[in-house]
């Protein structure tokens, strides 16, 4: 009876298959555990393979897992299977195994379920810039799931924000306002509020690419009375923006002086609020023609991001560096910094990518190394093609 129950599990631990066997009648005992059948199975050396050097983590042989699946189709009904695949998610998702919950929830065919872990897990993977992993966990929902829940509306925006892919956002958003309106009798206040505040956030990113920087900065303040604190990365973009919007019109003094406030602040926040702060006033340096200060404020970025490993906030450092150290004639250094972010291009922002590349390409040029100025540009068209960008 463990063994076919658990077969489910692509890998097993005894609190979780406790969880999956619970109310299991027959052969289990409530006064045996699920870490003395295990202890047992090891011993008998019964088609168990141990993960890890403390014994916690297992699998079965590959063969003997399917074999025993097929036979609990026969045995089970459907309704019996799905209860057991959402015990096994809801502890895989309270143990932080979120991609693994999710396996479950899909089988189960507990679509709400899954889109709710995804809504939950959201802004730790933005707050650790982790922008693949969540791209992923979009994907595995049903579309139609994805495009019914204003807050997995936001998230993929967010990935196209991570992306660079701002052409693309407006749409989403205005959808979400859409479903989030008509959803709203069944949200708290705060939820609502929350998600107002991530969506103001992602517009006062669009306006201010598209030069309205007054009303990009209108947003970004929204966004910062309506954001909680514990959404590190929302927060962060909204800073950003109300800094080089306020510098766009004429207020750099303000603009440094709300990152500073922000800065001296953010002490016990997440690296990406300081990574973000960093950048804003990185920005504003360069944007005034002070690129001494600028570059003290990036060095501090990358011993930041060097510890969170923040990889879109490492390759804006080094993007920034290069332009700096090539603007100095310090083509050694530039060329460095512009292959860094070639490095890090599957974590970073396209837009650095190619124009780090571009930059590497011309720095070459001036040194007199044609060849190698065309492989920098060959390598940076390998990689457009590869990840589809035209």
């Amino acid at each position: 009876e463990f063994l076919l129950r658990t077969s489910i599990l692509d890998r097993l631990c005894a609190p979780l298959c406790d969880t999956v066997c619970a109310g299991t009648a027959g052969t289990l005992g409530s006064s045996v555990g699920s870490d003395v059948i295990l202890d047992e199975l090891e011993r008998a050396n019964l088609f168990l393979v141990p993960l890890d050097y403390e014994r916690n983590w297992y699998r079965y042989h590959h063969l003997f897992q399917d074999s025993l699946r097929h036979r609990l189709h026969t045995q089970l009904d459907a309704d019996e299977l799905a209860s057991m695949h959402r015990r096994a998610s809801a502890w895989l998702a309270g143990n932080g195994f979120v991609e693994e919950a999710l396996d479950h929830a899909l089988t189960a065919g507990d679509a709400e379920g899954a889109a709710r872990l995804v809504e939950d897990c959201r802004h730790d993977l933005l707050n650790r810039e982790n922008r693949s992993a969540l791209e992923q966990l979009l994907k595995r929902l049903p579309e139609d799931v994805v495009r019914a829940r204003p807050a997995l509306l936001v998230a993929r925006a967010w990935t196209l924000q991570l992306r660079y892919q701002i052409a693309e956002i407006p749409p989403i958003l205005q959808d979400a306002e859409a479903r989030l309106s008509a959803a709203a009798p069944a949200w708290s206040e705060s939820e609502v509020q929350s998600l107002c505040g991530e969506i103001d956030a992602l517009w006062s990113v669009v306006l201010y690419i598209q030069d309205e920087a007054q009303r990009a900065l209108e947003h970004a303040l929204g966004a910062l009375e309506r954001i909680p604190i514990a959404q590190a990365f929302a927060r962060s973009i909204a800073m950003v923006v109300a800094a080089l919007a306020y510098q766009v019109t004429g207020q750099s003094k303000t603009a440094l002086r709300t990152l500073g406030e922000f800065l001296a602040e953010a002490g016990a926040q997440p690296d990406t609020i300081m990574a973000r702060v960093l950048i804003g006033q990185a920005y504003v340096h360069v944007l005034t023609g002070h690129y001494h200060q600028a570059e003290l404020v990036l060095h501090q970025l990358l011993e930041l991001v060097g510890k969170g490993r923040l990889t879109v906030s490492a390759t804006v450092a080094h993007w920034l560096l290069g332009r700096i150290n090539y603007e100095w004639n310090r083509l050694e250094a530039a060329g460095q910094h512009f292959s860094a972010v070639f490095e890090l291009r599957y974590g970073g922002q396209f837009v650095h990518v190619q124009d780090s590349m571009m930059a590497l390409a011309l720095t070459h040029q001036v040194k007199g190394l044609a060849e190698k100025a065309d492989d920098a540009l060959a390598v940076l068209r390998r990689f457009a093609l590869e990840i589809g960008t035209t």
